[in-house]
């Protein structure tokens, strides 16, 4: 009798929430990337047990453009025909046949950080060239089986890079040091954190140039948001503090 009774490996969840990790192929805007999570959204709002959803591009310290997540909810299970289970595979399907981007629907994780899939594989090794090498070859053979669905590969090694070199003798000619080179690069490539806000007790802020080292203390009251603190004497320290790309909610109660 035991052995005839299916089993798994922890039970499937049917708290009404789940989430959908996509993206987009390497390289792709901002704008390519709000362009497929709207055809996301609009699947998402087309299910009518879902109520609800924040959803969110450029997450994490990375912020990758190409990436984003949707935590979706559920009505209450009293009010809803079908389990979670199921919704979440109507979803799949509905997800497998968008173009221009890959998403994947899963319960959430037991695993704080961790994706919610079922079945996940770990690949480790001293060389990065040869595990990227090994996990094609593994998801090569993953979908080559007809039980399997979509197969993801977090790492993704396909991303555009420019490789430059200096030329020493010709900045020493010109006085420019190579730290000054290349804090300029990175601020025509990508921007720079340009300060740091720590909240303290008693409402104290302490602002820090990251690159001086230099230390600020602000008083109360405290700025309504991140980009007030730029205010006055601080001006000349403070840039846009780091946020998604794009954030958005919708509720459908």
């Amino acid at each position: 009798m035991f052995a005839a009774i299916p089993k798994e490996f922890a039970a499937q969840p049917d708290d009404g929430r789940f989430v959908v990790n996509f993206r987009t192929p390497l390289g792709s805007s901002i704008e390519a990337s709000s362009r497929a999570l709207d055809r996301i959204e609009a699947e998402l709002a087309a299910i009518p047990e879902v109520v609800g959803y924040f959803s969110a591009i450029g997450l994490g310290s990375v912020g990758q453009v190409n990436r984003g997540i949707v935590f979706v909810t559920l009505a209450p299970r009293a009010q809803r025909a079908r389990s979670q289970a199921e919704v979440i595979e109507e979803l799949r399907a509905r997800l497998a046949d968008l173009p221009g981007v890959l998403g994947f629907a899963s319960p959430p994780s037991v695993v704080a950080g961790q994706r919610g899939e079922p079945l996940q594989f770990a690949l480790v090794g001293p060389d990065l060239a040869g595990v990227a090498e090994q996990a094609e070859r593994l998801r090569a053979r993953l979908l080559a089986e007809p039980g399997l669905e979509r197969v993801d590969l977090d790492l993704q090694l396909e991303l555009p890079q420019l490789e430059l070199r200096l030329d020493r003798a010709r900045a020493a000619e010109l006085g420019v040091a190579a730290a000054d080179l290349a804090f300029a690069v990175n601020l025509l490539a990508g921007g720079v954190d340009h300060c740091q806000v720590q909240r303290r007790p008693g409402g104290r802020r302490t602002l820090r140039d990251p690159r001086q080292g230099a230390r600020r203390e602000v008083s109360p009251p405290r700025p309504s948001s991140a980009s007030s603190c730029c205010a006055g004497a601080t001006a000349s320290w403070c840039a846009s503090m780091p946020s998604p790309s794009r954030r958005r909610s919708w509720d459908r109660r």
